[in-house]
């Protein structure tokens, strides 16, 4: 932390610090701890930057935006699949599935991207933009009234000044979801005078031309919501078949069943994104079914 903090890294550092990075899970969580302790004693220096591989901004970082990062990478470290930068916003982003990506933004605002997802960010001096175009990010958005922060999602534009949410674009059925965690946003779709408000602990679903469903989410509901930022997958009132289908987006191991009734029975409960085989395993127990592993997943059986 202290070589990074005088200065940008060489190669040969920065390769350094990746393979010691990627030997244990707990090393970047440790290494957002050491990041946040040294601004916390106000020694940090405001140049430092933990990834090199865009150019970073010529005006120094904020210690907003460094707080930022070490405090959410400390969050989703320990999935052991997280990866962070800072980005000079006009980028395309994206994470592979399985991994969870931080993107601190150059006016202190942030976007964590989860699994097998693309965003591209462009500001310019009137607004900030986001276009989502595949997958699930959160939006922790730095307030400044003379640059609304605008996320874009196939038909659907969110607009927000300083909050935090959650969108995300469902591949199966082409419907987008809105979740907030705090503030106020607007909703507009294109084609559609109305305009819906948000505040915090609301969800909002959009689906074709139908009218949105609003929704008011309680503190568990809105934990689970989020979860995936922990590396955890909410199966609340799902069925088997459709958490198999959530398991697939993070990982290519499948979850199967020989008989289509076992793909019917309803569950609940928080598991880890990574772990489809222990949650078929679990899901075995629980119902008094069999699991057995194959090359390619668990097959539940009867």
């Amino acid at each position: 932390m202290a070589r990074c903090d005088r200065g940008p890294l060489s190669k040969n550092d920065q390769a350094a610090l990746d393979s010691w990075a990627a030997q244990d899970v707990r090393r970047a969580g440790a290494f957002a701890r050491a990041v946040a302790i040294n601004l916390t004693a106000g020694t940090g220096n405001a140049s430092f930057r933990p990834d090199t591989t865009y150019k970073a901004p010529e005006q120094a970082m904020s210690r907003r935006r460094l707080m930022l990062a070490a405090a959410s990478v400390t969050a989703v470290a320990f999935t052991g699949l997280a990866t962070y930068q800072f980005l000079l916003p006009g980028k395309r982003v994206s994470t592979e599935k399985g991994n969870i990506r931080l993107v601190p933004l150059d006016d202190g605002s942030a976007v964590t991207l989860n699994t097998d997802s693309a965003a591209t960010i462009a500001y310019d001096e009137g607004s900030r933009r986001v276009e989502l175009t595949r997958g699930e990010a959160f939006f922790d958005v730095a307030k400044d009234s003379a640059r609304p922060f605008i996320v874009s999602v196939g038909t659907v534009s969110v607009r927000a000044i300083g909050t935090s949410f959650t969108v995300r674009l469902r591949a199966d059925t082409g419907a987008v979801d809105v979740v907030m965690r705090e503030g106020r946003v607007e909703i507009r779709r294109k084609g559609d005078d109305a305009v819906w408000r948000l505040g915090a602990q609301q969800s909002l679903r959009s689906v074709g031309a139908a009218p949105p469903a609003v929704t008011k989410l309680s503190s568990d509901d809105l934990t689970r919501a989020l979860a995936w930022k922990a590396g955890m997958i909410d199966l609340t009132n799902m069925t088997i078949a459709q958490a198999s289908e959530e398991f697939a987006r993070y990982s290519d191991r499948r979850v199967t069943f020989a008989d289509p009734a076992i793909g019917q029975i309803r569950l609940t409960g928080l598991y880890p994104a990574q772990d489809p085989d222990g949650f078929a395993e679990s899901v075995a127990t629980i119902f008094d079914l069999r699991a057995k592993r194959t090359e390619t997943g668990t097959q539940i059986t009867r």
